[in-house]
């Protein structure tokens, strides 16, 4: 069952993989109809943007065909007709997919002559002014269109620019009546001024030509506001581009001239409730989009009727007529043409918002590198020093493994050292002990002083040998399993020196014992004696090495404190000292300045631990000038 479901699964992934590459490998026939001349702004803004918005998204390729009707300056049925026949022959061999219209004019054309022309393709259009009687019918009769409905947004325009100047009297209006878009304007105008039921006188410039236009704005009154719709055409007949009939206006005008089309900004115009060209190619584009990917069918995709206009103003223009920004509506965007920066900017606004997008991606590409970067490394760094730390373990543990291994070899050693001692001390105690009472008793029953002398020497020596063996006993105990016991302190140290009496004169080494055998001592004896015994052979081992003065000082001394009493027992030798560079390294485990065989260097490491065991302190004291070691052990509690 779970592998059927996996094959099903492949199935409809491989179906959705083939739909996407058929589809992206589908190219498309669109073709742009515009209304106006090549290089109108108002038309250039759109399909640019159109374009950019649409091959931005790279799902299929296209081929772009675009006809410029100039209707502006050509217009009529014949025109119509001649146009028809024109483009019949062009597209003859072409399949057309999809028509897109700019304005009026080619809208109501290609709603006429698709059928016949273009294959009945489906229509986007941008830029058609409203729902008038004819617009109405078609929409009622047409199908298989949608588009963008352009607003001309009086109400705002007329309401900011009376905010700017509240004390205004007249507002005038400059807009043909010689061309459809300036005749549909009017009615907005109309309709708009009768719904604010304006104070104001309204006067329509409407039936002149451009040169009477231009005298009448030098004389345009202080308490007026003056509003350009639309005069590409004049009484005259004569044609004028906007951008070139705007700017001449404003340079007579003595008051501020709002309008309705942002491409006039930085052209003569204050501001205004703008319509932007860019904004029309970028919804007609995702509608174009939303189609051709498949995702709806045109007549699914609903026609935008509402406003997508701003209210935008000139920087500059607001400098010119000094008005107070402060006085412009909520909202407003204020637009700098003069810094280049910003000229840059309203020219390139779709491009720079891309880059600015992919700059925002390679940031945020850059920090999550960097994240991850900066984690690698903290796991690296937690690595290396988990590694550290299982090497420190380990070799610690190796020390003590030897340690133990060692000590466990010393106390095999001590083991058999001390059964060795039990034996001897069995078959040697009685042999000493009938020389012992003998020479007690030639000593009673002899007068002669010779013979006493003699028999005292044979009692001293068999008490000498007796007390050798007796401390070769205690020391070959194994000190880890000696139990804790109060002992006086002299005790180890006699048992230590009956060792080394012998070799400490053959040497010629002095020895200098002062302890208090008052001191008594809670611990092990063993341990104790063990630790005396390798510092004192250390001692011994140097002071062979000096041609000088040997001397060996074994000082205890008891100090009582509020809170601890504890003896400082001390063990200084008049040797060569142990150099700087090394006073650091001598407690650790298998360091060792001593030959080959004569030292494991453990020595001080397991005196220092013994001397914990018993809660006190062991250290080189390194203000002394001679060779001092210390260490503490409590006292009895009384």
């Amino acid at each position: 069952m779970i592998l059927l479901k996996a094959v099903y699964r492949l199935i409809f992934i491989l179906f959705i993989l083939i739909s996407s590459l058929s589809r992206a490998a589908e190219t498309y026939d669109i073709l742009m109809l515009h209304s106006y001349e090549k290089g109108n702004i108002w038309t250039e803004e759109i399909d640019s943007s159109f374009r950019f918005h649409l091959q931005s998204r790279h799902k299929y390729s296209m081929n772009f065909y675009t006809e410029y009707m100039d209707s502006k300056r050509f217009f009529g049925r014949d025109y119509d007709d001649a146009l028809a026949e024109l483009y019949a022959t062009k597209f003859s061999s072409h399949k057309i997919d999809l028509i897109v219209t700019t304005d009026d004019y080619a809208f109501d054309f290609a709603i006429k002559y698709r059928r016949e022309i273009f294959n009945d393709a489906p229509i986007i259009f941008s830029g058609v002014n409203g729902y008038d009687k004819f617009k109405r019918d078609i929409y009622r009769t047409e199908k298989n269109f949608t588009g963008v409905v352009e607003t001309f947004d009086v109400i705002p325009t007329v309401k900011g620019a009376l905010k700017i100047n509240p004390t205004a009297t007249k507002i005038y209006v400059i807009n043909t009546q010689f061309s459809p878009s300036g005749r549909y304007l009017k009615k907005q105008f109309e309709s708009s001024f009768e719904k604010m039921q304006l104070k104001q006188k309204v006067i329509y410039i409407e039936n002149y030509n451009m040169e009477e236009i231009y005298e009448m704005a030098k004389h345009f009154e202080d308490d007026s506001i003056v509003l350009f719709g639309v005069y590409a055409r004049d009484r005259d007949g004569k044609y004028f581009k906007f951008d070139e009939n705007i700017r001449t206006l404003s340079k007579y005008s003595k008051q501020p001239i709002y309008g309705f089309l942002k491409f006039l900004l930085n052209k003569g115009i204050v501001g205004g409730n703008l319509s932007d060209g860019r904004a029309y190619g970028r919804e007609i584009a995702r509608m174009a989009d939303e189609y051709i990917y498949g995702e709806k069918k045109i007549s699914e995709i609903p026609i935008i009727t509402h406003s997508i206009n701003d209210l935008v103003f000139d920087l500059d223009q607001l400098k010119r007529y000094k008005i107070n920004i402060n006085k412009l509506p909520e909202n407003s965007k204020i637009i700098s043409y003069s810094s280049s920066f910003f000229q840059f900017y309203h020219e390139y606004k779709s491009e720079l918002l891309v880059v600015f997008a992919c700059f925002v991606c390679l940031c945020i590409f850059f920090f999550i590198l960097l994240y991850f970067f900066e984690k690698q490394r903290s796991y690296k760094d937690s690595l290396i020093k988990v590694n550290e730390k299982l090497e420190r373990n380990v070799h610690d543990r190796t020390v003590q493994l030897v340690q133990q291994q060692s000590q466990i070899i010393n106390s095999a050693r001590l083991a058999s050292i001390g059964e060795m001692a039990s034996g001897i001390a069995h078959e040697i105690n009685n042999p000493l002990t009938i020389i012992d009472l003998s020479a007690n008793r030639i000593y009673q029953r002899t007068g002669l002083e010779s013979i006493k002398k003699n028999a005292g020497r044979i009692s001293s020596t068999a008490f000498r040998i007796s007390k050798i063996i007796k401390g070769l006993k205690h020391l070959a105990k194994d000190g880890d399993k000696s139990r804790f016991e109060d002992f006086h302190l002299i005790e180890a140290v006699e048992d230590v020196t009956s060792l080394c009496y012998e070799k400490f004169k053959e040497n010629d080494i002095e020895f200098n014992i002062n302890v208090d055998e008052s001191i008594i001592i809670n611990g092990s004896v063993v341990q104790v004696a063990q630790v005396l015994l390798n510092l004192i052979n250390n001692s011994f081992d140097e002071l062979i090495k000096v041609n000088g003065e040997r001397r060996i000082n074994l000082k205890a001394v008891p100090i009582r404190n509020y809170d601890k009493d504890y003896v400082e027992v001390s063990i200084t030798d008049t040797g060569r000292g142990i150099p700087d560079d090394i006073k650091a390294k001598i407690m650790e485990p298998f360091f060792t300045t001593k030959k080959k065989n004569r030292g494991t260097g453990l020595g001080l490491s397991i005196s220092k631990s013994n001397i914990e065991k018993h809660g006190g302190e062991f250290y080189l004291d390194e203000d002394s000038f001679l060779t001092r070691f210390v260490f503490t052990l409590p006292l009895k509690r009384a």
